[in-house]
């Protein structure tokens, strides 16, 4: 599933299986078909982690970004993504 090389600020979609909770309350037959979510996110690669895959959202001209991590026991899938031309 890990890709071997990728290069920093590679757009990539992921899928992944993220938890799902309600503190609602629910009876047996609602809870007993609740199951777990598909996530779709778009970001460019940062870094491959021993245990993580790491994404930025937006990146400024300094390296400066938002981020997410991503366990790589809940990735499904990754596409590498076209890069936009100016």
């Amino acid at each position: 599933m890990r890709p071997k090389r990728i290069i920093k600020y590679t757009p990539l979609q992921v899928s992944w299986t993220d938890i799902v909770s309600d503190a609602a309350w629910h009876d047996r037959d609602e809870i007993e078909k609740a199951d777990t979510a598909m996530i779709q996110t778009i970001g460019f690669f940062l870094q491959n982690k021993k245990k993580s895959l790491k994404l930025a959202h937006s990146v400024t001209d300094d390296g400066a970004s938002d981020y997410t991590i991503i366990p790589w026991a809940v990735i499904k899938q990754i596409k590498e993504l076209k890069h936009v031309s100016d």
